[in-house]
């Protein structure tokens, strides 16, 4: 959303995805987060590479380029082995502090009905590897992130890594790249265990929906865009489903999301 044709994600992500989708029309397009940069919409000042998606409230992927049943964000979430600097980490109340901030960062796309793949979560997870010792914190934070992803019932995720050799993170082999490391195993398995007893379609349901700003941009593509502004929460209101606003259909902000369809547990990236 920077409106800058080498800066601007969103729309690399659209013209990608649109070709992508042109190409095989049955594929799913995974379309992951940034970090710092885009102002108006980041209302923190500190993330993680790739773990920033707050610009979605303002502009989200155009479904003309990638249509929703086929769009699925993609965050990635590292603890204090791989940013060892992050403020988070260090506050009096971590690892408590995380799940507010996950919400903020990328968590909400679910309510908004999104579909969301975490595309890499990992850490050393307090083992001694050949490049150093993993934190206590990284512990904390992967079994917080563990937990988070259990109380929203996120069940599809992408773990770094299955090797041993990435030098952060480690990976599910110990140094020796045949014993499993139990630990991390059992901890993942967690979201597993829960997700084979949930339902296997979930609906997205809001209680309130949101009062917006719209206004007409131009787009670096020429297209014709629409930036969304939430303002204020104000509970449901009955309107007509083609009340128009400001000379806008507000239509597409009532009707569901056709959530994109992922079935695979989780995947280890080797």
């Amino acid at each position: 959303g920077t409106g800058k044709r080498k800066l601007d994600w969103r729309l690399a992500a659209q013209k990608a995805g649109k070709a992508v989708h042109e190409t095989n029309p049955n594929v799913l397009i995974f379309v992951g987060g940034i970090e710092n940069g885009q102002e108006d919409c980041s209302k923190d000042d500190e993330f993680l590479w790739g773990e920033n998606f707050m610009p979605v409230d303002c502009y989200p992927v155009n479904n003309m380029f990638i249509p929703e049943n086929k769009l699925v964000y993609s965050p990635h979430i590292y603890g204090p082995d791989v940013y060892n600097d992050i403020k988070y980490f260090s506050d009096t109340d971590f690892p408590e502090n995380m799940p507010a901030l996950w919400e903020d960062h990328f968590g909400f796309l679910l309510d908004d009905g999104y579909s969301l793949v975490p595309g890499e979560f990992g850490g050393k997870y307090g083992l001694e590897t050949e490049t150093g010792l993993g934190s206590e914190g990284d512990v904390l934070f992967q079994d917080k992130l563990v937990q988070y992803f259990i109380d929203k019932n996120i069940c599809n995720f992408f773990y770094w890594s299955f090797n041993p050799n990435s030098d952060d993170t480690g990976g599910l082999l110990l140094d020796d790249w045949t014993t499993p490391v139990e630990s991390k195993i059992d901890n993942i398995m967690r979201i597993k265990e829960h997700c084979e007893d949930i339902p296997e379609k979930m609906t997205v349901k809001k209680d309130n929906v949101n009062d917006v700003q719209i206004s007409e941009t131009e787009s670096l593509e020429n297209e014709s865009e629409t930036k969304i502004e939430k303002t204020q929460s104000i509970p449901s209101v009955d309107l007509p489903l083609d009340t128009d606003l400001s000379g806008i259909s507000i239509r597409e902000f009532k009707k569901p999301r056709q959530q994109a369809q992922v079935s695979s547990f989780f995947t280890l990236i080797p």
